[in-house]
């Protein structure tokens, strides 16, 4: 049995999960049972796929999910963009209601980002205003428009500090205040050990909040 992706997630971007890593991609074609998916990140475009089973988590900026199980019809290469032709063999849709705990940054931690795909931009200094396993607020002076994709360099003190990584996220609100814009970003591909350090050190610091010493 196979299933026909709706119309609207034309343009979407998803992740697809492929062994132990996340990769970044957008549908360009949705026909009948049937769909392309380009993948975005250069590093990927020579990865053999192999035999490896699929899943690929659309979630639209209203929070509408869908887990897809997926085959895979071709792999080729169009105009230098690595073009999947997939289907559907499962599709399970939900309204995700689940946040994260946000975690306010009172003391200013330093950041950098730039639009994605990264061939033509150059990194941005920001500041963390807060940040959760799914995502953060910055502010930064460089715009970049609401649905985009952005790279943001995450390291310490979230993480160890030889430690970091560059993860993309898609920006999904942005607002002008005092001459800075603030962005709102849903993390889309954070490896699990870093997940892990981030979630410790969340909890640590919001321990120590409930139960501070003087």
């Amino acid at each position: 049995m196979s299933y026909h992706l709706e119309p609207h997630l034309l343009g979407e971007i998803c992740t697809l999960k492929h062994k132990h890593e996340l990769w970044i991609g957008q549908i360009v074609l949705i026909k009948d049972e049937l769909f392309e998916l380009q993948l975005l990140e250069e590093k990927v475009k020579s990865v053999p796929l192999g035999k490896q089973p699929l899943w690929i988590t659309i979630e639209t900026i209203d929070h509408e999910i869908h887990l897809l199980d997926v085959e895979i019809v071709s792999d080729s290469l169009r105009d230098n963009d690595r073009i999947l032709l997939l289907k559907a063999v499962s599709d399970l849709k939900f309204q995700s209601k689940r946040q994260d705990t946000r975690l306010p940054i009172a003391d200013e931690i330093e950041m950098f980002y730039r639009e994605f795909p990264p061939r033509y931009y150059k990194w941005e200094k920001g500041s963390f205003l807060n940040i959760s396993l799914g995502g953060a607020q910055f502010t930064g002076s460089k715009y970049i428009s609401q649905g985009n994709l952005i790279e943001i360099k995450l390291g310490p003190p979230f993480f160890g500090d030889d430690d970091d990584e560059v993860v993309i996220s898609r920006n999904v609100h942005a607002t002008s205040e005092n001459g800075d814009y603030i962005f709102s970003v849903q993390f889309l591909n954070l490896i699990e050990s870093h997940q892990t350090q981030l979630k410790k050190y969340i909890e640590n610091i919001y321990s120590g909040l409930k139960n501070p010493t003087f």
